[in-house]
């Protein structure tokens, strides 16, 4: 039988430290999501989720990263509030610009920059679209669906897999990472869109990814027979598992960084989340997981050899 020796650092000893910040970080976003539906906008939500405006203009040349980059800020000052551009799939030289309910002659003026700045002659309002039957959290609660289904999926994986107390730890551990990733829309005051969908799939798969890992060294310990204590187990669990789950979650981040500095505005965003996204999924895999199995009760006793 092999024999594996812990590192000294007693990971279930200092739950209760990494469990008052867990909760302190997924109080703040609960709170955030109570204000935002009581009306106290602590998401932003764009035209997709929200209702609003969106309109498709020709600016009569190729759209280009740094053109709509660049026509977004002119939206965004002549609207008086944060607008989206996007190039449009059905006309290579026009732009989709979508912001939040704003009156017709703010609509006009934004048509108006846009010609000033590309040419009257060039620039083309093509369609107008209005939308007041926006939902907060997606529409059609599509963004809670998309949650919901998946974490069941990762639930019943976990069930099967480490039992009904690591299915437990783990689905608190990856509520938590969600809950994280959610705070960086706060912060950073990112528009919740449907780019969002990918964060929250992309922030479940990296706390998924680094809990199996984790949790599949302590079930590994724990069946050869070796230890009589579970709590003793997940300490060196971790121990011999951290490793692993740290180059593979630096090599995640090195992709995001460079996503970040190299590509366009809106991947910048995106990748904000992420970055949130992949640190949560350290934390809770490293500091928080395996030590909340062994508070649920852990595995049973393994069969002595």
């Amino acid at each position: 039988m092999e024999e594996y020796t812990d590192t000294g650092f007693d990971y279930s000893g200092h739950l209760r430290l990494f469990g008052i910040i867990a909760a302190v970080m997924a109080g703040i976003a609960l709170l955030c999501i109570i204000l935002t539906k009581s009306g106290i906008p602590a998401f932003i939500f764009d035209y997709d989720y929200a209702g609003g405006v969106k309109l498709q203009i020709d600016l009569g040349r190729e759209i280009t990263t740094e053109l709509a980059d660049e026509a977004r800020d002119i939206c965004t000052a002549a609207a008086g509030q944060k607008a989206s551009v996007t190039a449009s799939s059905s006309v290579p030289t026009a732009i989709i610009v979508k912001t939040g309910s704003i009156k017709s002659e703010v609509r006009q003026t934004i048509v108006k920059k846009l010609g000033e700045k590309y040419g009257v002659d060039k620039v083309q309002l093509l369609a107008t679209s209005i939308s007041d039957t926006g939902s907060d959290f997606g529409t059609n609660g599509k963004l809670l669906t998309v949650f919901f289904f998946t974490f069941v999926i990762i639930f019943l994986f976990l069930l099967a897999r480490y039992g009904f107390a690591g299915a437990c730890a783990g689905a608190v551990s990856t509520l938590q990472c969600l809950l994280v990733t959610l705070l960086s829309y706060v912060f950073f005051r990112i528009e919740v869109g449907s780019t969002a969908i990918s964060s929250i799939l992309v922030s479940i798969a990296l706390s998924a990814v680094s809990l199996a890992v984790v949790f599949d060294s302590i079930r590994t310990l724990w069946k050869d027979g070796g230890r009589d204590d579970f709590t003793a187990t997940v300490n060196a669990g971790i121990a011999a598992s951290i490793k692993l789950v740290s180059i593979i979650l630096l090599a995640a981040l090195a992709v995001i960084l460079i996503l970040m500095f190299s590509g366009s505005s809106a991947l910048r965003e995106i990748c904000i989340s992420l970055l949130f996204a992949d640190l949560a999924a350290w934390y809770t895999s490293v500091l928080l997981g395996g030590p909340l199995w062994a508070l649920f009760g852990g595995m049973k006793a393994p069969k002595k050899k």
